[in-house]
C-alpha cells in the first residue's frame, strides 16, 4: 500500500495489474453495486441513490476520510466532490489542518516536469 492508499499490483496468476485496496473497503455497503450512481454527480437521482447506500454503511467515516486525503472524485462517505471540497475549506478555515494528496499533473510526470514543445499548426505550415 502506498501513501495514496491504492496501488496497482501485478498478479502473476491472472497476468494483469490489480488494484490493492484498503481493508475497510471489503465491508462497504457499496461493494458489489454498480459504479454508475457514485460517479455521475450531474444526475441528482444517482447522487440520492448513492447517499442512501452511504447512510447505512458501517465504514462511512473511513470512506470519507480516504476520499478527503486522496482527493477522490464522486460520492464517497455520503458526500459529493463539491461537498467534500466545501468541508475541507471549512476545516482549514477553522484551524483543522486537512492534508490531502494533490494529484500529479500530467506534465510533471513526463520529461522532469517540463512539457515538450510541439509545433503549432501555424508554424508547421499546415492548418
Amino acid at each position: 500500500m502506498t501513501e495514496y492508499g491504492v496501488v496497482d499490483v501485478w498478479s502473476e496468476s491472472k497476468s494483469v495489474f490489480e488494484l490493492l485496496r484498503p481493508a475497510w473497503q471489503q465491508h462497504g455497503t457499496c461493494r458489489g453495486e454498480g459504479t454508475d450512481i457514485f460517479f455521475h454527480e450531474r444526475y441528482s437521482h444517482a447522487v440520492r441513490e448513492a447517499k442512501k447506500l452511504c447512510d447505512i454503511c458501517v465504514v462511512r467515516e473511513s470512506c470519507l476520510d480516504f476520499a478527503i486525503k486522496n482527493d477522490c472524485v464522486g460520492v464517497w462517505g455520503g458526500m459529493t466532490t463539491v461537498e467534500r471540497r466545501h468541508k475541507i475549506r471549512f476545516m482549514r478555515r477553522s484551524g483543522e489542518y486537512v492534508e490531502s494528496k494533490p494529484k500529479k499533473r500530467y506534465a510533471s510526470r513526463i520529461d522532469g516536469g517540463e512539457v515538450p514543445e510541439r509545433p503549432r499548426p501555424s508554424e508547421s505550415g499546415t492548418i
